[in-house]
Parts: structure tokens; C-alpha cells; sequence
């Protein structure tokens, strides 16, 4: 049996600047990402073999059984923050906070066989593999600003002319 979580977290960031000697529209644009992610994985391994008829070391009918199961569910939260400057408009700030799918696994092996004598015989083994997505990736400020009929975007200096 075991359990795993993993954390794993990432930052990235971008500059990008238009400057013009000539025309008076100057801009910047600073963006910064921040992504993290929770992943649990659990699992549990079985194994048994069952000799019934003979002795140890010359059984006459055995029988064998292996079963996995395994589970694993994973998900995530992404933020960003976003300064846009333009000289003829001013600095605004937008915050962005989205939610990754939930998306879960569970696999189930399960392998059974019987020897009798020299006859030998294996069932066929259960093998189920399925993911399932619990929700799919949403933006929360953006559900906000729709909900509210307003950007999710903050002028925090405006020029004056």
C-alpha cells in the first residue's frame, strides 16, 4: 500500500515594451503567472496463491490471485497578474485566478488462476482502466465579470491631459 502527494508550483513572467521616438504611443506590459497543482495518488497491491490437495513440493490443485488498485486525483489553481501601461491612456491592472480540471484515475487488475495435475488454466484478467474529469477548467474573475457586467480590470493611474 502507499500514498503519494505531490505539489508541484511554477512562476513565469514577461516584459514586452513598444517605445517610439517619433509617434507619442509608448507601451508596456508586464505580465506574471503563478501555477500550482496538487496531485494524490494512493495504491494497494495483493498477491495469494492457495494449495489445496498434495504436499508443498508436489501441490496437485493450486490456485493464484493478484489484484491492483490504484487511485490517483489531481488538480490545480493558476493566478496571474497583469500591468498594461499606454502613454495615452495610463496603468491598468488585471488580476486573473483560474481553477485546472479535477481529474481522477482508477485502474483495477485482477488476475485469478487455478493448476490441477498438469491442467493449468487462467481466467481472464480484469484490467479496468477509467478517468474521469470532475470539472473542467474555469476562469473565476472572468465568471465575475460577467456576472457583475464589468471588467475585471483596475485603471490605477489615468493620464491627464
Amino acid at each position: 500500500m502507499y500514498i503519494d502527494l505531490e505539489i508541484k508550483g511554477s512562476v513565469s513572467g514577461l516584459i514586452d515594451t513598444t517605445y517610439s521616438t517619433i509617434n507619442d504611443g509608448s507601451e508596456a506590459n508586464f505580465n506574471l503567472d503563478s501555477n500550482i497543482s496538487i496531485e494524490l495518488k494512493s495504491g494497494l497491491e495483493l498477491k495469494g496463491m492457495i494449495v489445496v490437495i498434495g504436499t508443498v513440493k508436489k501441490p496437485e490443485l493450486e490456485g493464484h490471485a493478484e489484484g491492483t488498485f490504484k487511485a490517483s486525483a489531481k488538480m490545480g489553481l493558476t493566478s496571474g497578474h497583469s500591468l498594461k501601461y499606454n502613454s495615452q491612456v495610463g496603468i491598468f491592472y488585471t488580476p486573473n485566478l483560474k481553477v485546472d480540471p479535477c481529474i481522477g484515475q482508477v485502474i483495477l487488475m485482477i488476475k485469478v488462476g487455478f493448476t490441477y495435475k498438469k491442467v493449468s488454466s487462467d481466467w481472464k484478467p480484469v484490467n479496468y482502466n477509467r478517468t474521469r474529469t470532475f470539472y473542467e477548467e474555469f476562469d473565476i474573475m472572468e465568471n465575475l465579470a460577467n456576472l457583475t457586467g464589468h471588467k475585471n480590470q483596475i485603471l490605477l493611474w489615468e493620464k491627464k491631459n
